[in-house]
């Protein structure tokens, strides 16, 4: 007997049309999940070079604010203030931070800049950006730190004075109003 002429493929070997959709259902989420990462990537290193120009620019604000407030507390004679002299260690603490924690940032972010290739100077980006912005929030809570020292100082700085008014008025017998 003959045997039936084999059509080139196996029986035993195909695959049934729910293995075939199941297998195109795959390959098309593994694109898509390519495709999704491309994307999200394009569209964080999109903004790459505006956010280092924002992020130089608050530096340099930063600095000139420390060059404005660093002379002001350095320059008080501390003998003759006693509300400043009990606060010249944090205040000394809390500008030193400033300027640590600005230098931290501009150093990370100078090594971004260094690079100038297309591609590499946003993937930089993408790296440091984590570190760059915790930097910045340091930044901001070294400013309120300094900041609240300030309005403290200036309130007993009016509260004394208040009390010297009041002091001066019952010595000349004028009635407090």
């Amino acid at each position: 007997m003959a045997q039936p002429a084999m059509s080139g493929t196996c029986p035993e070997c195909s695959d049934s049309p729910l293995s075939v959709t199941g297998n195109i259902i795959g390959i098309l989420t593994f694109a898509l999940g390519v495709f999704a990462f491309c994307a999200t990537l394009f569209a964080v290193l999109r903004g790459a070079n505006e956010e280092i120009c924002r992020i130089r620019q608050t530096l340099n604000e930063t600095e000139s604010e420390i060059q404005d407030i660093y002379p002001y507390f350095t320059g008080l004679e501390l003998e003759a203030d006693e509300d400043l002299k009990n606060h010249q260690a944090l205040v000394q603490q809390c500008l030193e931070g400033l300027v640590d924690a600005r230098t931290t940032v501009s150093y990370r972010l100078e090594s971004i800049e260094k690079v100038q290739s297309g591609l590499c100077r946003p993937l930089g980006w993408w790296w440091r950006e984590k570190e760059i912005q915790g930097g910045l929030l340091r930044i901001e809570n070294h400013k309120r730190q300094i900041m609240i020292i300030q309005l403290t100082f200036l309130l007993k700085k009016v509260k004394k004075q208040s009390q010297d008014v009041e002091k001066i008025m019952a010595w000349d017998g004028i009635p407090p109003s």
